[in-house]
């Protein structure tokens, strides 16, 4: 977030981190030995208010264009709080470390 690396998650997890208000830009990127998949990278940003809790979510989005090719992407958007709340509810959190 805002340049500086804030964790890691895997499939099903989720991760949690306190910030300033003011403006903010997350980045998240895919983590592969494929080299393919590890030029996948999404972007969002949002203005932070005092005791808010802000959610967002990474997917990824498969598309075929046909024949045998299909396209991956990969997003970054924000959800509502109740859909927040319901997913973190559904999921555990990622506990990472920086390398």
């Amino acid at each position: 977030m805002d340049g500086a690396w804030v964790g890691a998650t895997r499939a099903n997890s989720y991760l949690s981190f306190t910030v300033e208000p003011g403006e903010h830009h997350l980045c998240t990127s895919w983590q592969s030995r494929r080299q393919r998949l590890s030029k996948l990278a999404a972007f969002a940003g949002f203005t932070a208010e005092p005791g808010k809790v802000y959610y967002f979510r990474e997917r990824i989005t498969y598309s075929n264009t046909g024949g045998n090719t299909a396209t991956m992407n990969l997003d970054l958007e924000p959800v509502n709080p109740d859909e927040g709340q319901f997913l973190v509810a559904s999921y555990k959190p990622s506990t990472s470390h920086l390398k």
